[in-house]
């Protein structure tokens, strides 16, 4: 213990994410904004789109009254960064070079299921439990975790680990306290993957460069709320459209037709890109959702789209104080590339009720 509290202090300085190289990844051109813990943690995402934690579709549902005061408290109490973030360029992932040793080269510690070096460890100020649990949340953020969904709260991950310090990963760049749907979720950083020797899972159907946790919530809600409507028969969530384009979710009816995207929108610094996903959904003949973590953030994103005359107007006053309020605004627009949006909390209750 003695050792341990020494390592930590001044540890800081030391174990600031590092940026990674930049890689030819495969993707929408940005996929996580900066999304922020509610106690003023944040990290920005140079690789994401602007407006969501990628440049990609959106889709969306019925009912959002209810929910729209909870999700703007829990969501608008999140500190973010960058106005409208955009992804950092060390969160850039590849869709391949999934490899199973440890980036890091280290050695899995004897008699121990953590692939992290005692000396790194120690070190670092962590313990074994520290590393189990980046693993544990790594693995539920690429959809690899048996116990555990993106619909889950991840807070009781923290009760199953008794030597866990969250502080010290957060205070060492490794992962990040964010909020979902009125729920807690973590979200591990670059640092925290090289740590671990892992990387996060990018490619079709799998996940988007500089994804963070929040963004993949949303991603799984629209894919679910898709497969509920009538004309739907298949679902492919980070659909490769083309060459150059990537649908966060894609509904297809039985002929194999496109007749459903969806985009799960989140705040970023890149205040062109609603207007470069809103001219991507408008490219294919279906129907066009827009998922949003907070009301802010959608009239942020509709302004947009009114300056860049993608949509009659912008939603304000009276149309804006509620998600519902907007849903119904918005469809009468008939906009092309938004044929509804709806709130990640609305798209919750439908889903899971």
């Amino acid at each position: 213990m003695v050792e341990r509290t020494q390592a930590q202090s001044g540890l800081a300085k030391s174990t600031a994410s590092r940026t990674t190289p930049e890689e030819a990844g495969w993707g929408s051109s940005g996929t996580d904004a900066t999304v922020s813990s509610g106690d003023g943690g944040s990290d920005s995402d140079p690789t994401q789109s602007s407006f969501i934690q990628e440049s990609t579709t959106r889709t969306g549902s019925s009912s959002d009254n209810q929910s729209d005061t909870e999700s703007e408290l829990e969501d608008e109490s999140q500190n973010i960064n960058s106005s409208f973030g955009v992804s950092n360029a060390d969160e850039k992932e590849t869709a391949t070079d999934q490899t199973t040793q440890p980036e890091n080269g280290s050695i899995p510690v004897q008699e121990s299921d953590v692939a992290v070096s005692d000396e790194e460890l120690e070190k670092r100020g962590l313990s074994h439990d520290d590393v189990r649990f980046l693993s544990r949340v790594l693995d539920v953020m690429n959809r690899e975790a048996t116990e555990y969904t993106l619909l889950n709260s991840m807070r009781s991950l923290q009760d199953e680990f008794e030597d866990l310090s969250l502080q010290q990963l957060v205070d060492q760049s490794l992962v990040e306290e964010v909020s979902a749907c009125g729920r807690k979720y973590y979200t591990v950083l670059p640092a925290g993957r090289e740590l671990l020797g892992e990387k996060l899972q990018v490619g079709p159907g799998v996940g988007d460069i500089g994804e963070k946790t929040p963004h993949k919530v949303g991603v799984r809600l629209i894919e679910l709320w898709i497969h509920q409507q009538d004309d739907v028969v298949r679902v492919e969530p980070y659909y490769e459209y083309d060459d150059d384009t990537v649908f966060d979710v894609a509904g297809f009816d039985a002929a194999g037709e496109l007749v459903w995207v969806g985009e799960a929108e989140l705040p970023s610094n890149n205040t062109h890109a609603p207007v470069d996903d809103y001219d991507k959904l408008s490219a294919v003949t279906a129907d066009a959702v827009w998922a949003f973590n907070n009301r802010n953030t959608a009239v942020e994103v509709l302004d947009r789209l009114a300056e860049a005359d993608r949509i009659k107007e912008s939603v304000s006053g009276r149309d804006a104080r509620s998600f519902t309020s907007i849903r119904d605004t918005v469809e009468e627009f008939d906009a092309a590339g938004m044929s509804t949006v709806r709130s990640f909390k609305n798209l919750d209750e439908g889903v899971t009720q």
